[in-house]
């Protein structure tokens, strides 16, 4: 499991990479669109402008969120993580919706123009650059265990994907079909919304301590049973914080053993969820004696 600077400074150097293509293709969208009298393509532009934010935001929650513990946040600080996603899941429906009154209203237009080649350029090179960066982002905030990254991923390819209806539209508005630009934005807006939807389940899950998936949980008990002396196990409950996972549960262990012995099976356990289950932060383990007392 990576350190915390390790994760900050990997997640960092996506963030800047990210932000610089996210500003020149919010130019290069806005002036096609403008130019280029396409409606689709200035929506288009205003969700990369959103991109912009979107990781700002996530890169203020990454440098917060990898802070060490302290007095004041003894379990560290790896909701400012989560918050960060819950601000980029707020920021995309918000802006799924702004797209959705104005491809409404630009449909239910008499009169409607009809987009130039060039936002039509300007739609075909958003896809391919927006889904390049969601691979090189979902790879890195999945290595170092970002939720607030994993989002960020998401709104990159919401804003490659969006680009395709937007092309579709505008090439269907040169080739005579000129409500196709505003409904173009109106499909944008209803993806927009729907990746937002889906992205904020995952960080409301875990704003309200929500328990981790079941897969971890066997992984967890799987490799608590296996350590020496470990009778049983109940009471486990695992939960996220930010790239974290923190633990607490209760394991029988033979009542006839020392004090001793019983804190060195409880440290082999902590030990061994830390090594063997990704992500693991910290396990507080409560030893309950089981059988005779001598």
């Amino acid at each position: 499991m990576l350190n915390q600077q390790e994760r900050y400074f990997a997640g960092r150097k996506n963030i800047f990479f990210a932000l610089l293509i996210n500003v020149v293709l919010f130019g290069f969208k806005l002036f096609a669109g403008i130019v280029g009298r396409s409606q689709a393509m200035v929506t288009d532009a205003v969700h990369t402008l959103s991109d912009i934010l979107a990781t700002t935001v996530v890169l203020l929650g990454l440098k917060f969120g990898t802070m060490p513990q302290d007095g004041s946040h003894p379990y560290g600080h790896g909701k400012f993580e989560t918050m960060a996603a819950a601000a980029v899941t707020l920021i995309l429906i918000g802006v799924g919706f702004d797209f959705l009154s104005r491809g409404v209203y630009g449909v239910l237009q008499p009169y409607r123009t009809v987009p130039t080649i060039l936002p039509l350029v300007a739609a075909l090179f958003s896809i391919v650059l927006k889904e390049s960066l969601y691979q090189y982002t979902i790879r890195v905030g999945r290595h170092i265990k970002s939720p607030a990254l994993v989002a960020d991923a998401w709104h990159h390819r919401s804003d490659a994907f969006s680009s395709i209806p937007a092309f579709l539209g505008i090439l269907g508005a040169r080739l005579g079909f000129p409500i196709l630009d505003p409904l173009a934005a109106t499909v944008v807006a209803v993806f927009v919304i729907q990746i937002g939807l889906r992205i904020g389940k995952d960080v409301f899950a875990e704003l309200v301590e929500s328990s981790v998936d079941e897969r971890t949980i066997a992984k967890i008990k799987e490799v608590v049973l296996s350590v020496e002396g470990v009778l049983r196990i109940h009471d486990l409950s695992a939960r996220r914080s930010g790239p974290a996972i923190i633990v607490e549960m209760h394991i029988l262990v033979d009542g006839n053993i020392s004090v001793q012995k019983g804190h060195q099976i409880a440290d082999t356990v902590e030990h061994r969820l830390r090594q063997e289950v990704d992500g693991v932060y910290r396990a507080t383990i409560h030893i309950d004696p089981i059988g005779r007392l001598t």
